[in-house]
């Protein structure tokens, strides 16, 4: 029994996200019950105690107690345990964790490859046995957790490059999304973004790295405005924003999708035209994809205040927002215009539209707009009394 409850009651709640958060943290009873289990029961019973250990692993006593579940002779004891250690320090866990991933069942080495991701880097001497692992999904974390490598995973690039032909899409994917980021040769570019297998991963990868393609890789970036798949436009505006100079023959396709029927997609794309400086006419279509969502509006308020003053009216309106997060928001975004005096005759209304937002009923909105103020006064005595707008 465990807090009362048998294994198997406990083994469904487990199933359940929603029965992991329901575990008490301040349960000592339950605590006491569970690394008994842990030290004496059966198989099932340990596993069980194992996975339930991860809520309370923070504490030294308990992850000291897990150690030796590293060692269990059943394999599933050892990857929960590994699971619930995961995110502590401990002494000994890193060589541990070397050592477990070399270890004959596979779902051991899948633990310890996502513990080895969340904590930061998967060590040199595994990587190259868990790239050939006979498990798919280990390969294909290993294959995209390269990266974490640094500057030593262009050294990894001929094996990613064999991957592209694993018999498992996802880790071909994976495989291709650390090429495209670790910045491999042109000619690599070109092909993962001319496969139809890798190719949505290819472009992932590249837009996370917040630079341009390769010349020679171009084209398929540009087709890729036209993909039938939302994350394959995403990811192409996110690589043109970093282009230079601008495809002209982006510009249409660009324009398609800022008035397109994606609020997601309208905003990348007025962000785009506006690092670009080809979005003078995104305000007002920014404007109305921001409203519904916060998350868009946050999205929004970005591209708006990338474009300028244009920008003003919309962040001057939405201070009027009933939504408090998107009035903090507008006030947030005036607040750092102003600071950079860039906004022409446009100060003067995102001035007073700060001075009437001191008085919002939301106190967190109206200290906002005070500090907003008071930092533009600061900003302007630095500057000299001539400096400025408005």
């Amino acid at each position: 029994m465990i807090g009362g409850r048998t294994v198997d009651w406990w083994r469904e709640r487990l199933s359940d996200p929603r029965g992991r958060e329901a575990i008490s943290l301040d349960d000592g009873a339950l605590e006491r019950d569970l690394l008994e289990v842990l030290r004496g029961g059966d198989a099932m019973a340990r596993f069980v105690a194992a996975r339930m250990l991860l809520s309370f692993a923070h504490r030294p006593e308990v992850a000291r107690a897990l150690r030796p579940a590293l060692d269990d002779p059943d394999s599933r004891v050892v990857a929960a345990a590994v699971a619930s250690l995961g995110g502590e320090t401990l002494d000994g866990l890193d060589e541990a964790l070397v050592r477990l991933a070399r270890h004959a069942n596979g779902g051991v080495r899948l633990s310890v490859v996502n513990v080895m991701l969340w904590r930061g880097a998967i060590p040199l001497e595994v990587v190259p046995a868990l790239l050939e692992d006979p498990i798919s999904s280990v390969r294909a974390a290993v294959a995209f957790g390269v990266v974490g490598l640094g500057t030593a995973a262009a050294e990894w690039a001929p094996a990613l490059v064999r991957l592209l032909d694993d018999r498992d899409a996802d880790v071909a994917a994976s495989a291709a999304a650390s090429l495209a980021r670790i910045g491999a040769d042109p000619a690599t570019i070109v092909r993962v973004l001319s496969d139809d297998r890798v190719r949505v991963a290819a472009l992932r990868g590249l837009a996370l790295t917040e630079r341009s393609a390769p010349p020679e890789a171009m084209s398929f970036v540009l087709d890729a405005l036209a993909a039938p798949d939302e994350y394959s436009r995403q990811s192409a505006l996110i690589v043109l924003r970093y282009t230079e100079p601008v495809f002209a023959s982006a510009i249409p396709r660009m324009r398609e999708l800022l008035h397109g029927t994606s609020m997601g997609l309208r905003c990348e794309a007025a962000l785009t035209m506006a690092a670009l400086g080809v979005g003078a006419d995104a305000a007002p279509r920014v404007a109305s994809a921001a409203r519904p969502d916060p998350q868009l509006a946050r999205i929004a308020a970005d591209a708006l205040a990338a474009i300028g003053e244009l920008g003003v009216p919309v962040h001057r309106e939405a201070t009027w927002d009933p939504r408090p997060q998107v009035r903090m928001h507008a006030v947030a975004v005036l607040g750092a215009a102003l600071s950079a005096a860039d906004l022409g005759p446009a100060a003067r209304d995102a001035r007073d539209a700060l001075a009437r937002a001191r008085e919002d009923a939301d106190p967190t909105v109206a200290e906002a707009a005070r500090v907003a103020l008071a930092d533009r006064s600061r900003s302007i005595e630095e500057r000299g009394p001539h400096s400025g707008s408005g």
